[in-house]
């Protein structure tokens, strides 16, 4: 099972930055900067992490990508991935209360962490930790 510990970083930071608690349940933050498309971070279940990224095309608003992260175990794992183009891909499935990971597909959640790596790059030199957070 490969994990993200850099985009848990980053996503850290970014909460402490703004002062909020990311196991809160009703965690919810929506950051802007000029050019780039808005990054939003939200709890989307007991140990579930949500970091996407929002567009809006012909009227719709859109995560692109948007990828869930399992929070329970000391390092995040990157369990799903959303993208518009491509639809969702499941790279792991939950215990049935959702407390642990019951399985997982090799290849595609390595894959996945390895995208979380790079996003968490990305997400870092684009200065993500310094931007404006939005209501």
């Amino acid at each position: 099972m490969k994990t993200a510990v850099a985009m848990q970083s980053i996503i850290t930071a970014i909460a402490d930055k703004h002062s909020l608690d990311l196991k809160s349940p009703d965690f919810y933050l929506r950051l802007e900067q000029p050019d780039l498309m808005p990054l939003v971070i939200e709890r989307s279940g007991e140990h579930l992490l949500s970091v996407a990224h929002y567009f809006t095309q012909n009227g719709d608003t859109l995560a692109d990508p948007d990828v869930v992260f399992f929070t329970r175990y000391e390092q995040w794992v990157p369990v799903q991935i959303t993208q518009s183009m491509f639809g969702t891909m499941d790279a792991a499935r939950l215990s049935e209360e959702g407390a642990s990971i019951q399985s997982l597909k090799p290849k595609a959640q390595a894959d996945l962490a390895a995208f979380c790596r790079d996003w968490a790059a990305n997400l870092e030199a684009q200065d993500w930790l310094n931007a404006k957070a939005v209501k």
